[in-house]
């Protein structure tokens, strides 16, 4: 990042993945550790996107450095942090849509239901209600 921090778009919503403005300032530095990273990610395995948004060099540069270090293959890095990493990198807040009418089940965690919906007509066995996505906190995050 501190290589690059130039070519960030100043109203990225940074704040999302790291903690207040602080954080943020150290990322851009390249002196970012764990403690500054917020831990939220947009688990829902569900995006429309343009394509711009994965094409762009910041993000493409991103995806290259971390598929250098290996860790895809022998860490298993996941789709939901690096995607949420690089949507932080490179988009505002009001450039982003969470739909909360389509439900979503992970392996590890049990279903959550759309918002009151009418027309939800899954089998909820366990319904699991302090599940967090973290697609939220996109929208309140701070720098």
């Amino acid at each position: 990042m501190a290589e690059h921090r130039d070519e960030f778009p100043p109203d990225a919503n940074q704040g999302f993945v790291w903690r207040g403005s602080d954080g943020v300032a150290k990322a851009l530095r390249g002196e970012a550790g764990n403690s500054e990273w917020t831990n939220h990610c947009m688990y829902n395995n569900f995006e429309i996107s343009h394509r711009s948004v994965w094409e762009n060099s910041i993000y493409t540069r991103f995806f290259e450095f971390l598929d250098r270090a290996g860790g895809f293959f022998y860490e298993r890095w996941g789709d939901a942090p690096v995607h949420s990493f690089g949507l932080a990198m490179t988009l505002r807040k009001d450039q982003a849509f969470q739909f909360k009418d389509i439900g979503y089940q992970h392996q590890g965690w049990e279903y959550v239901c759309p918002v009151e919906s009418s027309l939800c007509t899954c089998v909820q066995e366990k319904e699991f209600e302090n599940f967090q996505d973290g697609g939220e906190r996109w929208f309140n995050a701070s720098q």
